[in-house]
């Protein structure tokens, strides 16, 4: 005998089921019971790969996102460039000194690192850091130029860029994934197996399961009714 009404699962859009399927685990583990765990895990395991089919099949803005990062980095590449470039005719000796020793280091890898594809620029601008950092003539050519904040938001756009693009090599291989419209009967298998547990525990100790009870009641009855 089952205590719940039927959740109109085929009703429910694939947002909508990827939504309940995470409603569903999310109470779970907030009222857990361990008698219920070995029925909850592959429920949680499952939602991984319905919420990322999900997303890929409404198409995510990683792209948008790494070529605006990738600008932010272009662009303060280009901009320490260009103001070092200036200092090249600063009335004082150090100053100049210190803005060739910057131009030089960077074109000591290529006159356009911004050009550079991808990956190359990312390695390329890692390297030209360390150099900044660990090369004690141009660490003080950069202090003498005040150029701290330029270093710190070359160093800030690269490290964000690259945590970017792991993210987008991560989504490219999450493509082979089934699309959610085909994982949706065996997810169902699974969730109407931890409400067939749920359902015999609480008919055995109403009152240690009455949260979860009374909490899946809810939410089939808040998807039903969509």
């Amino acid at each position: 005998m089952n205590m719940f009404p039927t959740i109109r699962i085929t009703k429910l859009s694939n947002g909508e089921y990827v939504a309940f399927v995470s409603d569903v685990v999310a109470l779970f583990n907030r009222v857990p019971q361990a008698t219920l765990t070995p029925f909850l895990t592959p429920l949680s395991d499952a939602l991984v790969d319905l919420e990322k089919s999900y997303k890929l099949e409404q198409g995510n803005l990683l792209t948008k996102e790494i070529q605006t990062v990738d600008n932010r980095r272009d662009d303060a590449i280009k901009g320490i460039k260009k103001t070092a470039s200036g200092y090249l005719y600063y009335f004082d000796a150090a100053m100049r000194s210190a803005a060739e020793l910057i131009i030089r280091s960077l074109n000591k890898y290529n006159k356009n690192i911004d050009k550079m594809n991808y990956q190359e620029q990312t390695a390329t601008v890692t390297s030209l850091l360390s150099d900044w950092a660990n090369d004690t003539t141009l660490s003080n050519a950069i202090a003498t130029l005040n150029f701290q904040a330029w270093q710190q938001e070359l160093a800030a756009a690269n490290t964000a860029f690259g945590s970017l693009y792991l993210d987008r090599v991560e989504d490219e291989a999450a493509k082979n994934l089934v699309p959610v419209s085909k994982q949706r009967e065996a997810v169902s298998l699974i969730y109407k197996n931890l409400e067939r547990k749920l359902t015999a525990y609480g008919e055995i100790d109403a009152a240690t399961y009455l949260s979860l009870v009374n909490g899946l009641d809810g939410l089939i009855d808040k998807y039903n009714a969509l």
